[in-house]
């Protein structure tokens, strides 16, 4: 395929095994994929520049970087402190970012527990990410991750209007989630080029069925048309590339089968639509 795949470290380090960044230099020469995306941890600062040695030693490939997904939950406290800590911990996902040669980095700019509560603040403190993101020579990839109050495909097109620079990660779980699949598909984003990175999850729920968000599915076995989605890719002119996030997580080791057999999945159902 001529769109890049990725895996997420996501995908196979979370809490069962420490979030440990050792898996993915000891373990990323065996995935059948075309480089990282590296999720950053809450755990990880303080040992960043370690970790991006380390990664650097091993001549991972890391295109992308996933910032701290508590960043999000301190862009949707309204508080002056809550934005400075944010501020702070995406400059510091910025410079690691920088250090692994990464030319994205996907943000979530809401989270929990306020969501989006209060989208205006959200809308003006995404300026300040884009403008630090800049600063590093990054593009910011604002994701549209699961809110409470509110459409995640508006927040985007609010956020596009807004700020020229700003990109976009069309997550596939939470659009499924919300409904919102299709119209993102048929968006103006899409054809625009906003959207500038994808992630591949599905979603095996109803419309706004939390309790059916986890455990996540493999891609092919929840309800998102992942055939009818790629075809909206490709017929859109999409360039950008996907990254497999569906998780796979063992304590002691990375479960390269299952992931590869997923990453198998992704590319043949891409090549055919």
């Amino acid at each position: 395929m001529n769109n890049p795949l990725y895996c997420s470290t996501g995908a196979f380090t979370g809490r069962v095994n420490g979030r440990t960044p050792l898996f993915a230099a000891d373990f990323a020469s065996r995935l059948d994929c075309d480089g990282l995306e590296v999720m950053v941890y809450e755990e990880w600062y303080g040992q960043l520049d370690e970790i991006a040695a380390l990664y650097r030693e091993r001549r991972l490939r890391c295109p992308v970087v996933h910032a701290d997904k508590t960043i999000g939950d301190r862009m949707s406290d309204p508080s002056p402190q809550a934005l400075e800590d944010a501020l702070r911990r995406f400059e510091e996902n910025c410079r690691f970012a920088v250090r692994l040669g990464a030319q994205t980095i996907v943000c979530h700019i809401w989270g929990v527990p306020a969501s989006d509560a209060c989208p205006e603040t959200i809308y003006t403190r995404c300026g300040k990410l884009l403008a630090l993101a800049g600063r590093y020579g990054l593009m910011l990839a604002a994701e549209n991750c699961v809110c409470v109050h509110g459409s995640p495909l508006r927040h985007m097109e609010e956020l596009a209007a807004r700020w020229d620079g700003i990109g976009f990660t069309l997550d596939t779980r939470p659009a499924q989630f919300h409904g919102e699949l299709d119209a993102f598909s048929r968006s103006g984003l899409l054809r625009q080029g906003r959207v500038r990175h994808v992630h591949i999850g599905d979603y095996a729920g109803g419309f706004k069925e939390w309790d059916r968000l986890y455990p996540i599915p493999h891609p092919g076995e929840g309800k998102v048309d992942f055939p009818a989605f790629f075809a909206a890719l490709r017929r859109e002119g999409y360039t950008g590339a996907l990254t497999l996030e569906s998780p796979c997580i063992l304590p002691e080791r990375v479960d390269t089968d299952t992931l590869n057999r997923d990453l198998r999945w992704i590319r043949e159902r891409w090549e055919r639509s």
